[in-house]
């Protein structure tokens, strides 16, 4: 076979390996795993991705899909298996065929993907040696390319393809720089990358003017390059620092709302944030004063690379000037309210305030990255550059509310930058309380202005003082009314006042007057909002109430509550009039629209607004449980949450609720007083959680021990055997935390059931005296089965020497051995007491057993042991030993018995 037909052969053996039908697959990979072992397996390989057969496109989906195939095998095998793949892929990358070209340049770009994602340093290595040759022999595709397109010289469907390899020839040059090399320096055509884009700044930096699609994501690539680099390499990035700052600092600078590309600007935005901030060039060790007094600084960036030469370009190229014009500029242009959100302010309001969140949590957006950056401005020089930030916030005049808005964003994000250097309560008894006092307007510049001052209200939450609190309260509720005419202040309104809610400087009592009006304020602006996000958000401002006022304020709310909640659970994943309005218009805009499977798309909200109400279900019994099992309404409520949320199969919510169900389930049980029908009829449902998974077991295990301690008698007569048929399945399948539960479960029907306690559980202590015997379990769990056990031989001695041991002489003794040998590794005072009264017990009890009295010397020391411990523990507490003269006591008891 020559080397074609093998390479053939192979290229549709993957090619059946990726169809979808199982039978032809399990061929393919066979007939793949027997290639293998053949001499010319690689040789098809390489031939496979530098000249792609039957392909018509390079980039048709049999192509990529191989292209990821060769790069995993490459990934494994080179280079001891496969040492040419690089440079058979850089060879073909040459070739005058264009679909073999670009086809090479994917695969070498996949298989540079997978060789940087290898971290061991032989590993490194290898891709060290061979980075310099690829680098360099891309390079020279990246210039010819270059050329053909900056000159225009080919006709268009040739142009296209050029800028395909220079698209690829910039990833592949992203992975050289970042994985490829320990210093930039080893590679000798890094310079020239770096002046061709600094040389063609029409090309590689239109991240500020508008441009083609094709000069966009070339800005965008050369944006990442440069990124990676400095990332990778800060102190040997030194000779192109100044460039590139300046480059960026101008694409800020220069940026237009709504013409400037906002992901290449958001590239140079990241670059100037990782600059200011840069570990590696130690710019927080020095102030800024410290910097200006110093005499003579002129660093050169073209000699030896340090990271103070480094440091101090950066010091010299944010001075004054450039910093204030990039702040005013980053707030005038980029902080300002786009012409979309304003749109989107009316026409979705949810959406706006799910973006605003958003941002909040790091997502990656020009408005983002530029936040970060002012504020690490603006902590490098907090005298200068505060006062500039307020005097430019107060002189904006009310006719520019967008402005203003952007003014208190910029504020209201460097909150913690700028504590001492601002009292926010004097803008609060100023200009921002008038604001928050004024009614509804129907100028939407006003009403952004007093959306943002109560988002500013919960910036500054920490810096309130009690007065102030007082009187911004019945202000923030007040707020929220406004739902019918602008959601978007109501939302933020909402927000504020959980915000001010979760602060430590939060008074239930001063709160108390306005809660019932905040709680209808807030179920009724559920009903405003069609988004799950949005309704859970509103449904987390009540939990946050329930969970921060006084029982006694909150218990008066059960019934509000219990009135809301029913009608919100069922109409989880209903859509609502105005959503089917709204979803009407926009397909008659579009010409077309399907909303079928909305329902099924919608699940994933459905399922955070079901969380949200267990949620506050929990919460509300944790506070006031014992009013809200007498509240009919709000009882019915909770039974019928938790056999939803309890319930395994496919029709409930156990497979994604169990846990807050759990939660709920005990603190129902814990708050309730009767064992009721209800209360009763949940039980069964431990089984079938426990059924599926241990996951819950310990949330299981705690409704369990509340169960026995309510329902008593009652209960272990209905659900005694299958109490004792979890215990004992758990016992033997779950780890170290699942058994000291089970212990702990145990321990407390001892102490509950102190009669029938022992009778109840003897099998399960019979497996737990085994299991200590056996010495298979790890030290805390036999700790823990120890304890257990003498606390049933205290509990009742007769029934335990007759159920448990049997009436096994060498039984007893081998329990005495282990609660000798445990005794030291056990955690806590109390249960080392319990075990050497145990100890005395059984040794009075067997005295005439010659094995029994042959330990008496063990058991005496052990006694002492614990003697002193407690007498000390007595000193710290001022009791003067008192419980180590009753220890002194049982054990002369002990020997004046035998």
């Amino acid at each position: 076979m020559t080397a074609q037909q093998s390479a053939e052969r192979i290229y549709y053996i993957l090619k059946d390996a990726l169809t979808q039908q199982a039978e032809v697959r399990k061929r393919a990979e066979k007939a793949l795993r027997d290639a293998e072992e053949k001499e010319d397996y690689f040789a098809s390989l390489a031939a496979i991705a530098t000249a792609p057969n039957d392909q018509a496109e390079s980039q048709s989906t049999i192509s990529t899909q191989i292209s990821v195939w060769i790069s995993y095998i490459a990934r494994s095998d080179f280079p001891n298996d496969w040492p040419n793949i690089l440079s058979d892929l850089v060879q073909a990358s040459k070739k005058e065929d264009g679909s073999v070209v670009l086809h090479a340049l994917v695969t070498l770009d996949m298989v540079l993907k997978q060789l940087a994602s290898r971290r061991l340093i032989p590993h490194r290595r290898a891709l060290y040696r061979v980075a310099p040759m690829v680098f360099s022999e891309l390079h020279n595709q990246f210039c010819n390319s270059l050329n053909i397109l900056l000159q225009n010289a080919a006709p268009e469907e040739q142009l296209k393809m050029h800028f395909d390899v220079l698209v690829r020839c910039m990833k592949s040059f992203r992975r050289l720089i970042n994985y490829g090399c320990e210093n930039p320096a080893d590679i000798a055509q890094l310079p020239s990358v770096m002046s061709k884009i600094v040389e063609y700044p029409d090309v590689f930096m239109r991240g500020a003017t508008i441009g083609t699609e094709f000069q966009i994501r070339l800005s965008h690539l050369a944006s990442k390059l440069v990124r990676v680099m400095h990332e990778g390499h800060p102190v040997q990035f030194q000779a192109y620092l100044p460039t590139f700052l300046k480059l960026y600092y101008d694409t800020i600078i220069s940026y237009t709302p709504g013409v400037s590309h906002d992901r290449t600007c958001y590239q140079a935005a990241l670059f100037l944030k990782n600059v200011a901030q840069c570990p590696s060039y130690r710019i927080n060790s020095t102030t800024i004063a410290q910097f200006k007094a110093a005499p003579n600084l002129n660093p050169k960036p073209q000699g030896q690379a340090s990271a103070d030469t480094c440091r101090d370009i950066v010091l010299l190229f944010f001075d004054d000037d450039r910093t204030d014009l990039l702040i005013e500029a980053m707030i005038t242009k980029i902080f300002v309210l786009t012409k979309r959100e304003v749109e989107t302010w009316a026409a979705d309001p949810e959406s706006l305030i799910l973006d605003e969140d958003a941002a909040e949590w790091g997502a990656q957006s020009l408005r983002h990255e530029c936040e970060e950056l002012f504020k690490m401005l603006l902590i490098r020089d907090k005298p200068r550059i505060v006062p500039k930030i307020l005097k430019l916030a107060e002189a904006v005049s009310k006719d520019k509310p967008l402005m203003l808005d952007a003014c208190y964003r910029a504020v209201g994000r460097a909150v913690y930058d700028i504590q001492g250097a601002f009292d926010f309560e004097v803008w609060l008894n100023g200009h921002l309380g008038a604001i928050l006092q004024s009614d509804y307007s129907d100028n939407l510049g006003e009403r952004i202005i007093q959306a943002r001052t109560a988002w500013l209200v919960a910036q500054f939450a920490e810096q309130l003082t009690r007065d102030s609190r007082r009187v911004i309260n019945p202000l923030l509720v007040r707020l929220v009314t406004f739902m019918e005419r602008d959601l978007v202040v109501a939302l933020t309104a909402a927000k504020a006042i959980q915000t001010l809610a979760e602060d430590l400087g939060f008074h239930a009592g001063d709160f108390a007057a306005h809660l019932h009006v905040c709680l209808e304020n807030c179920f009724r602006l559920m009903t405003k909002c069609d988004a799950f996000e949005t309704k859970r958000d509103i449904l987390g401002t009540v939990t946050c109430l329930v969970e921060r006022c006084l029982p006694q304020h909150v218990a008066g709310e059960v019934e509000l509550i219990a009135t809301a909640l029913p009608q919100m659970w069922e109409n989880t994943g209903v859509i609502s009039e105005h959503t089917n309005e709204r979803l009407m218009e926009k397909r008659d805009l579009e010409g077309g629209l399907d909303v079928s499977g909305l329902h099924e798309k919608s699940s994933g909200g459905e399922v955070l607004l079901r969380t949200s109400i267990v949620g506050l279900l929990t919460a509300l019994m944790r506070k006031v449980g014992a009013v809200c099992v007498q509240v009919e309404r709000m009882n019915r409520m909770v039974i019928a949450v938790l056999q939803f949320s309890l319930d395994m199969s496919k029709e409930g919510g156990g497979l994604y609720l169990v846990e807050e169900g759990c939660e709920l389930w005990s603190a129902l049980i814990a708050a309730s007083t009767k064992y009721t029908k209800e209360v009763r009829m949940l039980f069964p449902m431990t089984e079938r959680i426990l059924g599926v998974d241990f996951d819950n077991l310990r949330e299981v295990f705690r409704v369990m021990e509340s169960y026995a301690l309510l329902g008593g008698d009652e209960f272990m007569n209905e659900f005694g055997d299958a109490l004792k048929s979890i215990l004992m399945r758990a016992l033997g399948a779950v780890k170290d935390r699942g058994c000291l539960a089970a212990a702990d479960i145990l321990n407390s029907m001892l102490i509950r059931f102190p009669g029938q306690g022992v009778r109840y559980m003897a099998e399960i202590l019979r497996d737990m005296l085994a299991k200590v015997f056996a010495k298979r379990e790890s030290q805390v769990v036999s700790c823990a089965f120890v304890g257990l056990l003498a606390r049933a031989v205290l509990t009742n001695i007769e029934e335990f020497e007759t159920l448990v041991l049997e009436r096994d002489e060498s039984k007893c003794v081998d329990l005495m051995d282990c609660l000798v040998e445990n005794l030291d590794a056990m955690y806590g005072l109390a249960i080392r007491k319990r075990t050497v009264a145990c100890l005395c017990m059984v040794m009075r009890r067997y005295w005439a057993s010659e094995a029994i009295r042959m330990r008496f010397g063990a058991v005496a020391s052990v006694i002492v042991q614990v003697v002193r411990q407690e007498e000390n523990a007595g000193k710290r507490d001022g009791a003067g030993g008192e419980g180590g003269k009753e220890f002194c006591a049982a054990g002369c008891q002990v020997r004046g018995g035998g």
